[in-house]
């Protein structure tokens, strides 16, 4: 298998023998799944000019060997359409889609195609870091040596989401939505992590708001505010109402009071006043971690027009592994699962079949009382009610593993 490292910096050979130059550099098309060499970039002192294919008369490890001299080649100008291998590919840090991380390009893997050759692989491993030193035999030595198997490193090029040159300002990547919405938010959030400050703004910057919403939520705190306060005004609140509401109360919370108000008043009313009511309350309680997307239903529907109401309901429900029971005034009275849902008849009233005794706690009860109750009781999630025992919101118990893990 050839590889990049092999043929850059050869010799630039004239028709009669002579070198003239070296090879400097390699041209790709953009957006294409394995990109051949569209020409070779090849210097003579400051002079860059572009060998295209009909030119070359031989290919190899040991030289570029030209049909016409050097003042025949056109000079090098870039085109927009089209990536620079060395200086674009190698030593950058891209995003492996497939294996759902950010991984350094230390040499790229090609196959022969005809006098050219397409990139099929890129090596993220130490191996093409020796090739590039000129010790491309090292491995197999070492192999021998310690009687281990030193191998490449390679990702198939199909995985691999490239960078493009978009300007003169700096690399930007170049990631579909479409590949990134199928990736995990605490993938996408640890790749996002794993960026340089350029490359995670620039990332960050083209995703959907909601994609961008869900990793924004798996990230650590202080990078969340870093993310949030390097957007426009507008995109970070448009980001922000499509986070849980919890989450937003949490990240505006950390924010300076004057940028969070700034932000809170760009919201939807609906999505602003729910997480107002959320940031009334200290982190460091229960009315700190709950979320006020919860199921409730009034005590006097059955069976099966409290699983009409679920279709209705349930697509702005943090779970529903439990649907809450609550009167006329809104205070909480039962509780019941989806399993007793199905197994009781569609006829059968809900307050036939409720659990009476719900576990609750208050909004200003600490964090620990909410562990002990939900550990003891196996609860997947937790109301919080007030004074009245009316319903407040819920604690789930990925927020529980947060607090635990804190």
């Amino acid at each position: 298998m050839d590889y990049l490292s092999s043929y850059m910096g050869i010799p630039v050979i004239s028709p009669q023998g002579d070198k003239i130059g070296r090879v400097a550099d390699f041209t790709i098309p953009l957006n294409v799944n394995y990109p051949e060499f569209t020409s070779i970039i090849v210097k003579k002192g400051g002079d860059l000019r572009r060998v295209t294919l009909e030119r070359i008369a031989s290919f190899t490890k040991l030289g570029l060997t030209l049909k016409s001299g050097w003042d025949d080649l056109p000079e090098f100008a870039e085109q927009p359409d089209e990536m620079l291998c060395v200086r674009d590919l190698l030593d950058q840090q891209i995003v492996d889609v497939h294996g759902r991380r950010v991984i350094r390009v230390n040499d790229l893997q090609l196959s022969r195609v005809n006098k050219f050759f397409r990139i099929v692989g890129v090596d993220m491993g130490e191996t093409g870091l020796l090739r590039r030193m000129g010790m491309g035999r090292v491995p197999g030595f070492l192999s021998r040596l310690l009687k281990v198997d030193v191998k490449d490193r390679i990702i198939p090029w199909k995985y691999v989401q490239p960078l493009s040159m978009t300007d003169k300002s700096g690399l930007k990547l170049t990631i579909t939505n479409s590949a990134l919405s199928k990736i995990h938010p605490a993938d996408l959030a640890e790749i996002l992590t794993d960026l340089n400050g350029d490359e995670r703004a620039r990332l960050f910057e083209s995703l959907e708001d909601e994609v961008a919403a869900e990793a924004l939520q798996e990230m650590d705190e202080d990078l969340q505010v870093s993310m949030i306060r390097s957007l426009p005004e507008e995109r970070a609140s448009d980001i922000i109402e499509e986070m849980a509401p919890d989450e937003a109360a949490d990240l505006l919370g950390d924010l300076p009071e004057e940028k969070a108000r700034e932000l809170l008043s760009l919201m939807e009313e609906e999505d602003a006043s729910e997480v107002r009511e959320l940031m009334v309350h200290a982190d460091d309680t229960a009315g700190g971690l709950m979320t006020p997307d919860f199921v409730a239903i009034p005590s006097n529907l059955n069976a099966q027009e409290t699983i009409d109401k679920l279709r209705e309901m349930a697509p702005d429900a943090e779970t529903i592994y439990y649907v809450y029971v609550v009167d006329t005034e809104k205070r909480l009275v039962g509780v019941i699962s989806l399993r007793d849902l199905i197994v009781n008849q569609p006829e059968t009233p809900v307050e036939s079949f409720m659990w009476r005794t719900v576990y609750s706690v208050k909004a200003d009860a600490p964090p620990e009382d909410v562990i002990e109750l939900m550990d003891k009781y196996d609860l997947l999630a937790l109301p919080v009610v007030d004074d009245e025992n009316h319903l407040m919101g819920i604690i789930t118990h990925d927020d529980v593993i947060e607090i635990m893990r804190e």
